[in-house]
């Protein structure tokens, strides 16, 4: 069923239709004779409410409602208008390539909270381009994550320049704390948004994960309380060090086929039947003994003693965690606070859409669909990102709208031979300029994109640029206050090499880490898109070998070769929906419970969970636990010993008893080592 007309979207949409077209200020008196609704207000002080609020929310959206004096001789009442050079986006023309890299630049943001703002400011930039052209490569998917529920509000507050307060929980820590910020910087690496600011209690910049937040946001003083030093930087933000603590030379003998992950940082010294003795050199200590750890019965002849005992340690730490006296107390209490979750887990009801939000969608479509006069509706709905339903209801509503309640002054719409037709909306033809998080998503958009070489044509992105920047105007001063870094551990040449089999339609033989097997393979590839993602780059395509569709990360390509071989996906070959995240558990999949310490707590920002809780024991201590879908046991099994005793594996007891044998087995094995 088409969602019913809003009456308070009808109302502000005349009052703009209104203001734009008058040749004199209105005075209140004169918008409330003008305007229906106005004039159907019980009372003059409903009228006075109602019309404040107008004002204040046309305001928010971005649109120029000015007060001024009514009668130039008499200036004892005031009217309002609305500067149509100052209310219509100005003339701007791209060029068939540049249409592709923004379209780029708003799929960036399709799967976060700003996902609406990049495409309704994509909408205002096609609108009255000359011809309809294709607007992306579908093929290929950026994408900047802004799941944190605190993004918008800390974004408005870097716009603003606005102290904000939160609490916030250092890594490691199970206490969350009070901070009063002064908001310069927001960037995204490797997946994460981090915030650069003031903290007003330590006098000193600090760098804050908005994952890490606690609660909510909230907004202090006023707007443009303070100036951001000149010398800051929110793009200096180093997420990876490096070593802190670098081992010295390690030896040891790895299974033929097995550790992948550690060899990337080894050598091998000699090649055996079953068996290669490998050194590794400029690890940081506790991550070597940890991947070594991790390896179990794979792994043995560890030298130096010194490395080997504490690798011993390590194992003894999981069978330590996993034999603890209270853990049948903990498994029932994560039991029952997952039960009691579910109990109290909020019901969807069906959501009203905010008036605002609606009258931004229609003052973007009406310039849209006025350049295409006889669209097709499924067409009109395809290119606007709305479903039919949607598109019928908001053009039943534009039937109501207009400069006042006579028949020539109202819009008109044809839509009955499923082909839409719009007249007598001239006041409104040419797109508002664009808002503030519009103009941001777009300019971030093409600036992240134009530091991954060989994902595009670098001219066109910097010709986009640089005409957004000029019909953006201060916006894009502000906007550089927002940095994305979508480039992290991309080899370009690798990227271009891809991108060019997937234009020319070429399968690719790549050599393949894979994670979950901790092993190297050989995979020929038809590839379906390249996409980012957690901010990481993929290829996502048909593989051979799987006889089915795989996502492979780039990083963990070895090499990849273009084959003289028709690389066209067939047709069962589906492209999966990634905004559930990267990892596609298999549909038998095993339920698994796990408890995580403080110092774990990144798994559950890192890996797709399907239940999370907080569990405190008797003696106090604090866990998170989690249940994840499982498709491959000995992932978790070698990330629980990985992380040596901070992550429990409760359940299932088969996996946990299995775990437990081979832990044990590795650690008197390590320790029989002579």
């Amino acid at each position: 069923m088409a969602p019913a007309p809003s009456a308070k979207t009808e109302r502000l949409m005349n009052l703009v239709m209104t203001l734009l077209s008058t040749r004199r200020p209105l005075t209140r008196h004169e918008l409330r004779r003008t305007v229906e609704q106005y004039r159907l207000a019980p009372s003059d002080d409903a009228f006075e409410r109602m019309f404040e609020r107008d004002k204040d929310e046309l305001r928010a959206l971005g649109v120029p409602l000015q007060t001024v004096d009514a009668d130039p001789f008499f200036g004892d009442e005031v009217g309002y208008r609305i500067r149509a050079d100052e209310y219509v986006l100005p003339e701007i023309e791209f060029e068939a390539d540049e249409l592709v890299v923004l379209g780029l630049a708003a799929r960036t943001w399709s799967h976060g909270t700003l996902g609406g703002a990049a495409a309704q400011a994509l909408r205002k930039l096609q609108a009255t381009q000359s011809e309809h052209r294709q607007s992306a490569e579908a093929w290929v998917e950026p994408r900047l994550g802004t799941s944190e529920p605190t993004f918008p509000d800390i974004l408005r507050a870097v716009q603003e320049l606005r102290e904000i307060r939160f609490a916030y929980r250092r890594p490691g820590s199970e206490e969350a704390s009070a901070r009063r910020v002064q908001p310069w910087h927001l960037t995204f690496v490797r997946g994460h948004w981090y915030l650069t600011g003031l903290d007003l209690d330590r006098d000193d910049r600090r760098v804050f994960r908005l994952s890490r937040i606690v609660g909510q946001v909230t907004r202090h003083g006023t707007p443009g309380a303070y100036a951001v030093p000149e010398d800051s930087r929110g793009t200096e933000i180093e997420v990876d060090p490096g070593p802190a603590d670098p081992t010295p030379v390690i030896e040891l003998d790895v299974e033929r086929g097995a550790g992948a992950g550690l060899r990337r940082s080894a050598t091998v010294l000699a090649e055996g039947t079953d068996w290669d003795r490998v050194v590794v050199a400029g690890m940081d200590r506790d991550h070597a003994v940890a991947e070594i750890a991790a390896l179990l019965e794979q792994a043995r002849g560890v030298t130096p003693r010194a490395v080997r005992d504490r690798v011993v340690s390590h194992l003894g730490a999981v069978l330590a965690a996993h034999r603890r006296a209270d853990l049948d107390q903990l498994r029932e209490a994560v039991d029952r606070v997952l039960a009691d979750g579910r109990a109290v887990a909020p019901r969807r009801h069906g959501s009203t859409e905010p008036a605002t939000e609606r009258l931004a969608r229609l003052l973007s479509m009406v310039p849209w669909l006025v350049h295409r006069q006889g669209i097709d509706m499924a067409e009109a709905a395809r290119g606007l990102g709305v479903e039919e339903d949607q598109l019928r209801a908001d053009l039943d509503l534009l039937f109501l709208c207009g400069t006042g309640s006579m028949p020539d002054e109202l819009i008109e719409v044809d839509a009955d031979g499923g082909r839409i037709f719009i007249r007598n909306a001239e006041t409104i033809s040419r797109p508002l300029r664009l808002g503030w998080d519009e103009a941001v998503t777009l300019i971030v958009g093409l600036r992240a994109l134009a530091a991954v070489p060989g994902l595009h044509d670098d001219d066109a992105v910097q010709r986009a640029l640089a005409k957004l920047e000029r019909a953006s105007g201060d916006l894009a001063a502000s906007a550089d206050r927002v940095r994305a870094r979508l480039a992290e551990d991309v080899d370009p040449r690798l990227l271009s090499t891809l991108r060019g089999a997937l234009s020319d339609r070429r399968r690719v033989r790549i050599v393949y880490e894979s994670a979950g097997t901790d092993s190297v393979s050989e995979r020929d590839v038809d590839i379906m898109r390249v996409a980012s993602a957690d901010g990481r780059w993929y290829i996502e395509g048909w593989c051979h070998r799987a006889v089915a569709t795989r996502l492979f990360r780039l990083d963990r390509i070895r090499s990849a070769t273009v084959l003289e071989v028709d690389g066209t996906p067939p047709e069962e070959a589906s492209a999966r929906d990634l905004n559930a995240g990267t990892y596609l558990p298999a549909p038998d999949a095993l339920v698994a419970t796990v408890l995580l310490s403080p110092s774990a707590r990144w798994v559950s920002d890192y890996y797709p969970v399907e239940e999370q809780a907080v569990v405190t024991s008797a003696a106090g201590e604090t866990f998170d636990a989690v249940t994840l879908r499982v498709s491959r046991p000995e992932w978790l099994i070698r990330l629980a010993v990985r992380l040596g005793g901070d992550c429990l594996v409760l359940a299932p007891e088969a996996l946990r008893m299995r775990m437990l044998e081979r832990v044990m087995a590795s650690r008197d094995q390590h320790a029989a080592t002579a």
